[in-house]
């Protein structure tokens, strides 16, 4: 694995499950495939009309909230 940030962010998912049970090589192409994404507080990621996402995220910092707005 050549790529810093592809290899700095299988470091971290290893950690996690269930990243922890992939195996070491799999893990390095899973995470050559990351797109990373920075948001800052109270930018919403997705809404609840939306159709889902190809893809699944991963907090590396912060954290996010639910919220479903009363009608």
């Amino acid at each position: 694995m050549k790529n810093t940030i592809s290899a700095r962010v299988a470091d971290f998912l290893k950690n996690y499950p269930p990243f922890n049970e992939v195996a070491t090589k799999e893990l390095e192409n899973l995470s050559e495939q990351v797109r990373i994404i920075y948001k800052v507080k109270g930018e919403v990621i997705f809404t609840i009309e939306e159709e889902a996402h190809p893809c699944f995220y991963v907090v590396h910092k912060g954290a996010v909230v639910l919220v479903q707005r009363a009608e």
